[in-house]
């Protein structure tokens, strides 16, 4: 969950604040915040995470040794939550096209990049609602990493609260939900 309050000017200096919301099973909470050079608030975000073992890619609990290392601050938030709400997908969707993963969308975890999500969200939406949109407020739900050469179904459809784009790998399976 992003929100963004103000946008710092270019080539302004940035500080990043990060936080350990909460810790439970094998998922934990981060919040951020960024500030500008005059120290004012411009962004503040949430994100759920589940911790990988990088050898076996399963899903693993975080030991007590390192959920103490985090020192999570369960009262520090800008959010009225700490579990993110899960994204679902609308009723309907209003348009549907396909996208082969470039090279270029890669990062060193060998998956795309999260601001290639983002970037693909918003060319699903209509010209007329991207025109008129400041994206000041965002949330994206990661299911399962999309790679390099893979071939992602993207769809457009809206909410009474959100425009959404959910992006499903050939098989129909959800790899992605973004509300903007």
């Amino acid at each position: 969950d992003v929100k963004i309050i103000k946008r710092p000017e270019y080539e302004d200096t940035v500080t990043a604040h990060t936080w350990s919301r909460d810790m439970r099973g094998v998922s934990a909470c981060r919040e951020f915040e960024i500030y500008n050079s005059k120290g004012e608030l411009c962004v503040v975000a949430s994100s759920n995470w589940a911790r990988v073992n990088a050898q076996t890619q399963k899903l693993e609990r975080a030991t007590p040794e390192v959920a103490a290392a985090y020192e999570s601050e369960k009262d520090h938030t800008n959010f009225p939550y700490t579990w993110i709400p899960k994204l679902s997908e609308p009723e309907s969707y209003e348009r549907e096209e396909s996208l082969t993963v470039m090279r270029s969308f890669i990062d060193a975890n060998r998956h795309m990049n999260n601001v290639f999500y983002l970037d693909v969200a918003k060319l699903m939406l209509p010209e007329d609602i991207y025109e008129g949109k400041d994206f000041s407020r965002f949330r994206i739900m990661y299911r399962k990493a999309i790679k390099y050469g893979e071939t992602i179904r993207c769809f457009y459809g809206e909410t009474e609260n959100a425009y959404v784009v959910t992006l499903k790998d050939e098989s129909g399976d959800v790899r992605a939900i973004m509300e903007l």
